[in-house]
């Protein structure tokens, strides 16, 4: 119990300590792991021709994958809350949404299909537009790219850095120390 008290935890007697003495595995929420602020947007790449009504389409784009990461609770949600200064009547109301596992967000605003995810979110949903992985590499200079389609056309691809916060990094490798 001394030991727990450190950190804010505690542990009710030896049925406590019984119940929970094979643990191998958590539930942890993303906004856990990834704590605001561990998430920014480093680049933001137009992936169509620029025009007046593209850039128009672009701030369209934004405000429909903030809305989706925003309705969805994504990691993601506070990166686009900041790009908004948290004018949250800005959002569109989103329809329905779906979380594909380990792949990104599927979901419906104003009668489209909005896709906000990984390159091979797009390419299992048959979307055009995607640039090559080469490309791909030269525009995330090592970071993450996420994608953003509307309407099974590729409209832009955020370039996110993700930096490690120390505690979770800490607390992680104290799991795995444990065999969690």
């Amino acid at each position: 119990t001394k030991k727990y008290l450190q950190y804010s935890a505690v542990m009710l007697g030896y049925s406590s300590v019984d119940e929970f003495a094979d643990t191998n595995s958590l539930l942890v929420d993303a906004e856990q792991l990834f704590p605001k602020g561990s998430i920014e947007l480093a680049n933001l790449k137009l992936l169509s021709a620029i025009s007046i009504e593209d850039c128009i389409l672009m701030a369209a784009s934004i405000l429909m994958a903030a809305s989706l990461s925003c309705q969805s609770g994504s990691v993601l949600k506070s990166t686009f809350y900041k790009m908004l200064r948290g004018k949250t009547e800005l959002l569109y109301p989103v329809e329905s949404y779906i979380y594909e596992d380990g792949l990104g967000l599927s979901g419906w605003i104003e009668n489209k299909r909005v896709l906000l995810g990984t390159r091979e979110l797009m390419e299992n949903h048959s979307i055009d537009g995607l640039p090559s992985e080469a490309k791909e590499k030269e525009y995330t200079n090592g970071n993450v790219a996420v994608y953003l389609s509307i309407s099974g056309i590729t409209a832009a691809m955020f370039v996110i850095q993700v930096s490690p916060n120390l505690s979770v990094t800490r607390w992680l490798q104290e799991l795995e120390l444990e065999g969690i």
